[in-house]
């Protein structure tokens, strides 16, 4: 995964617990106090602080092809 690489949150799920795969654009890694996390702009959703870069778990993420 490199930076400006479309990436789909895998984890994220409707109200009926199907997997929507919410699609962003993978901004590069972060570490914080040993633990590494993704930074994904995503196209449909801001964070809860209303940016658009949010920190997501790496595994939650995969390159779209």
């Amino acid at each position: 995964m490199k930076p400006g690489d479309l990436v789909k949150n895998i984890s994220a799920r409707d109200k009926w617990g199907k997997i929507v795969g919410e699609i962003g654009l993978f901004m590069g890694l972060n570490n914080s106090a040993g633990y590494e996390y993704a930074e994904v702009m995503w196209f449909t959703k801001s964070a809860p602080n209303g940016d658009r870069v949010s920190s997501i778990q790496k595994s939650l993420i995969v390159v779209v092809k």
